[in-house]
């Protein structure tokens, strides 16, 4: 049993999921919501545990460290829940999340909090039981590889921000930046084209650091910004590593 956040802007309003553990590897445990079992198959659950354990992980520690095991129990755990799927977003899906409560002891004042190393992610929903948009499993399964490297880097920067350097977390757009070029130097960057579209339709009008969590095409524009000076600095992972490992 887990407990999922309901929205994203409350840390104590959650549902509690059943949830059945399909996959545990060396260093991940994947499991799966049962109400919506039936839409995941063995082999895409193996294959996107795969992706991220063997070729998502190891990229990110390179470039940006590794994150710090609260539970001391040696994995991180991806859950596949209709959490997700039924919160609302504007102008597209929720396709997973990390949440900042679960680095912390569950208590009162914490409640929704797993305590350990978990991000979430949308399940395949073709019926639309999840109370929101309809999604194919081909269509989940081909965007949850870039969702784990983008959600996985997010947990890395408040790890480090947060614990490891002793400051507070990231200005939310330098955030999703981050996460972005994550996404494209793991090599599952193929949503990041239609951000940067949706920039160049409205660049006048687009902010690159806005003061409050980006649009899509804010995130556009400050992924482009973001992989611009990744690709114009002298040392490009260097530059990458210094904004993760910091306390400002």
């Amino acid at each position: 049993t887990y407990r999922v956040l309901s929205r994203l802007s409350s840390l104590t309003q959650y549902r509690e999921v059943s949830a059945t553990i399909r996959m545990v590897t060396d260093g991940i445990i994947a499991a799966v919501e049962t109400s919506a079992e039936d839409h995941v198959s063995d082999d895409d659950l193996r294959n996107l545990v795969a992706d991220f354990e063997e070729i998502a992980m190891p990229r990110i520690h390179e470039l940006f460290g590794a994150g710090l095991d609260v539970n001391t129990d040696g994995h991180l755990t991806i859950l596949m829940s209709c959490g997700p799927n039924a919160m609302v977003t504007t102008g597209g899906l929720m396709t997973g999340f990390f949440s900042p409560n679960d680095r912390y002891a569950r208590s009162a004042s914490n409640p929704a909090s797993n305590g350990q190393e978990i991000l979430y992610t949308m399940v395949p929903d073709p019926d639309g039981s999840c109370g929101g948009t309809p999604v194919s499993e081909s269509f989940t399964f081909s965007i949850l590889p870039g969702v784990l490297a983008h959600e996985y880097q997010h947990l890395i920067n408040f790890d480090h921000h947060v614990f490891l350097y002793g400051g507070s977390t990231e200005e939310p757009w330098l955030n999703e930046c981050l996460s972005h070029v994550a996404e494209d130097l793991t090599g599952f960057g193929n949503e990041n084209p239609s951000r940067v579209r949706l920039f160049l339709a409205q660049p006048q009008t687009t902010a690159v650091a806005p003061p409050t969590s980006p649009t899509l095409a804010e995130r556009g524009a400050c992924y482009a910004f973001l992989r611009y000076l990744y690709e114009q600095a002298d040392e490009p992972e260097g530059f990458l590593w210094s904004l993760s490992n910091t306390s400002r």
